[in-house]
């Protein structure tokens, strides 16, 4: 088992499948810096700004993929040395990880 505390969000909403994020993690908080710089530089979508998470006080910023799915790149998440339960989140962020809809197809 692997101590983080989550790597795969999962929805029960309607849609094309219910995976609403999965998650990298990186070694230090520069990775994540040197990550939302080279997403800057290549115009990658963001889907929520930097920020820090009231669930796993994850340090993380989140990107759309092509397929419209979130991909998330943190740091310094909380570990956790058992299971814990599904629960549902309600207040999402310390701070930032403010939220940009997905693209729209052209045309």
């Amino acid at each position: 088992m692997h101590p983080r505390h989550h790597t795969l969000g999962v929805t029960p909403m309607p849609g094309p499948g219910r995976l609403l994020h999965f998650m990298v993690d990186g070694a230090t908080l520069d990775d994540v810096g040197l990550a939302l710089d080279q997403a800057a530089k290549q115009e990658v979508p963001m889907m929520h700004t930097l920020g820090k998470h009231t669930n796993d006080r994850m340090v993380s910023f989140y990107v759309w993929s092509p397929e419209n799915y979130a991909v998330e790149f943190g740091w310094n998440g909380l570990k956790v040395p058992e299971p814990v339960p599904v629960y549902e989140i309600t207040d999402g962020a310390f701070w930032g990880h403010h939220f940009t809809p997905p693209p729209q197809p052209a045309g």
